[in-house]
Parts: structure tokens; sequence; C-alpha cells
């Protein structure tokens, strides 16, 4: 009989023991879940934001541009310069919009 009693008592410890690691499984999975979940929702949010910084970059240099060029015309105009530095100095403006768009990709 002891040697039943023996074989009856390491059972339930097993099957005891397999509840609380079944159960630590089920709080590791939960608790993986969580974490995942809140790391892709700040990746969204990053992502947001990296592309409303490149856009408020971007319309800030297209307005610096275009008051660069309307100055430009207006000096040549008054100056009597030519097309061709405008058209010059209109490159130049854009070559440095689309520096500082790179500059902020770059961060």
């Amino acid at each position: 009989m002891e040697q039943k009693d023996t074989i009856e008592t390491l059972r339930a410890v097993i099957d005891e023991r397999d509840i609380k690691y079944q159960q630590r499984w089920e709080a590791q999975e939960k608790a993986l879940g969580s974490a995942l979940s809140a790391a892709e929702k700040a990746v969204a949010a990053a992502l947001i934001a990296q592309e409303k910084a490149v856009a408020n970059a971007f319309n800030a240099q297209e307005k610096s541009v275009s008051a660069a060029l309307a100055a430009a015309e207006s000096a040549g105009k008054k100056s009597g310069l030519n097309d061709g530095w405008v058209i010059l100095l209109g490159i130049a403006s854009f070559l440095g919009a689309v520096g500082a768009i790179f500059m902020a990709l770059r961060k």
C-alpha cells in the first residue's frame, strides 16, 4: 500500500506543477501580446510624427523658395538682370530645399 500511496502522491504533485506551468505559460503569452501591441502603437505614432515633420519642413522650404524667387524676379526686373540669373537662383533655392529635406529625414 505504501507504494500505491507514493505513486498517487507523486501524480498529484506532477498534476499540480503542470497546472502551475500552464498558468505561467498563459501569463507570459498575455504579457508578450500586450508588449507587442504597445510596440506597434509606438512605431505607428513615431511614423506619423516623422511624416508630419517632413511635410512641415517641405512646406516651409517651399514657401522660402517661393519668396526667394519672387524677390529675385522683382530685383531682376528693377535692376535689369537677365532671366538666367533668376533661374540660377531658383535652382540654388531648390537644391537648398532638397538638402533641408534630406537632413530632416536623417534624424
